[in-house]
């Protein structure tokens, strides 16, 4: 993974949790694909509010009061994608792929407005905001009047960060659907539907929500002694050193974030633990937390949405099977046992959906599945 899209990828995910990113990653995009100018269209609020989008420092509000007021229902990219159908959640395209560069720049969206923005050319993606089943989020990159085409390559890189974008936005959803309501972060905390933990950055609990609560009463794999403590001594160790190593690379590292598996005493099926950062600007009870721990209860999702994911990554029926015994707590042995395949195949499969889903390791590939 090239050192660009590494941090453009850490930021992404950053920016759940903290607003004011999005802004940097808009202009990182343009600046990374040589474009004129990005535009990002946030989930939750009208897009044809000003107040309902991100954008990079070389748009002024004029220019986007224009487009809201009168261009958006003459921006022929948009309609003749809507006609094509070409607009889809989690793809991206280019401009040329609907619209031909003759036919565009005969049009009055052309001549009186992205012409005067220096703007011929686009690359944009339609992505799903977690909320409800209509994709509202459009991430878009304009290239300049002299500018080519955006190629195969600009349009692999958009697409290899669509679902760190889809996933980030989705919870950003969850942790600010009610801070628009003047309703504080410990509201919104408490209203994550997993058992959820606060730690500082000696890895003592802060807070916990009120999933936990119930969660901890009722659950004899994890106990609350002044930290969280699972019953298993090597996931225990894994536990402590996934948070040493966010406490290490602290909030202002954006991005940050592991996700580990403990066992079940009861079940074959792991835990995940979802461990991110928090923007230093969060408190809870006048403390700074130093990270988030979400725990996945120990089953698997459901098989409409292992189906999404299998569908939105491309994997294939083999792939598919493979990921539903390891979702069903199945070891990578016993799971090629399963399908008739030998153990060597069964890892050359896992390989290759680590490949296609960008992820490192099985419990990075379930929460993947669990957090889609």
């Amino acid at each position: 993974m090239d050192e660009f899209r590494l941090r453009i990828l850490e930021k992404i995910s950053e920016a759940a949790l903290d607003d004011g990113l999005w802004e940097e990653i808009v202009d990182d995009l343009r600046a990374h694909l040589s474009g004129s100018h990005g535009i990002i269209f946030t989930p939750d609020i009208d897009p044809t509010s000003s107040g309902g989008l991100w954008m990079s420092r070389t748009l002024s509000p004029t220019d986007v009061e224009q487009y809201l007021e009168y261009y958006h229902t003459k921006d022929l990219w948009t309609l003749r994608g809507l006609e094509t159908g070409t607009i889809k959640t989690g793809r991206a395209f280019v401009g040329q792929e609907i619209v031909s560069e003759k036919e565009f720049v005969e049009t009055e969206f052309y001549q009186d407005f992205m012409r005067e923005l220096e703007s011929k050319n686009l690359i944009t993606a339609t992505i799903f905001d977690g909320n409800g089943d209509i994709p509202r989020v459009m991430m878009s990159v304009f290239a300049g009047n002299q500018s080519t085409p955006y190629d195969e390559t600009a349009l692999q890189f958009y697409n290899s960060i669509i679902s760190r974008v889809q996933n980030s936005i989705a919870l950003r959803h969850k942790f600010n659907a009610f801070e628009d309501q003047a309703r504080s972060f410990e509201f919104v905390f408490n209203a994550i539907e997993q058992p959820a933990f606060l730690v500082n950055h000696a890895g003592r609990l802060i807070a916990v929500n009120q999933a936990a609560e119930s969660f901890i009463e009722t659950n004899d794999d994890f106990q609350v002694r002044g930290r969280l403590l699972c019953w298993c001594p090597r996931d225990q160790k894994s536990l402590d050193a996934a948070l040493a190593m966010i406490a290490e690379t602290g909030s202002e590292d954006a991005g940050s974030a592991i996700a580990i598996s403990i066992k079940s005493k009861q079940s074959p099926r792991p835990y995940i633990l979802d461990i991110r950062t928090v923007p230093g600007s969060r408190e809870v009870n006048g403390r700074t937390p130093c990270a988030l721990i979400c725990i996945s209860a120990d089953r698997p999702p459901d098989r409409a949405r292992v189906a999404a994911v299998c569908d939105f990554y491309d994997l294939t029926r083999a792939e598919k099977a493979l990921c539903l015994r390891l979702l069903d707590g199945h070891s990578l042995k016993m799971s090629a046992e399963l399908l008739g395949v030998t153990e060597g195949t069964a890892r050359q499969r896992l390989k290759t959906v680590f490949s296609k889903t960008q992820t490192h390791s099985q419990a990075a590939l379930i929460s993947l599945f669990q957090t889609f």
